[in-house]
């Protein structure tokens, strides 16, 4: 869900099956190109993370508010995302 609508470009479901850093995986212009520009902005921030899985993964907290269980991610045994507390 995003901003209270179901995602997903019409394939069912959200999948990353690639990503090269620089390319935009999902259509541009669809309903998933704001996760393209979290990418994006992903790539631009942090230029230390080598992964394009860690950049697609930190761009998924950003765009989603998430708070996702990188240990789990890393280890491949993910369970569940938390929502992210925000500090005000």
């Amino acid at each position: 869900m995003h901003d209270g609508r179901r995602i997903d470009d019409d394939w069912g479901a959200l999948e990353l099956i690639w990503y090269d850093c620089g390319r935009a995986p999902y259509f541009r212009g669809g309903q998933l190109d704001f996760l393209n520009q979290a990418i994006r902005r992903a790539e631009l921030d942090h230029p230390e993370l080598t992964s394009e899985f860690e950049l697609y993964f930190h761009a998924l907290e950003d765009a989603f508010g998430l708070q996702l269980p990188r240990q789990d991610i890393q280890q491949g045994t993910v369970r569940a995302a938390q929502w992210a507390r925000r500090d005000s």
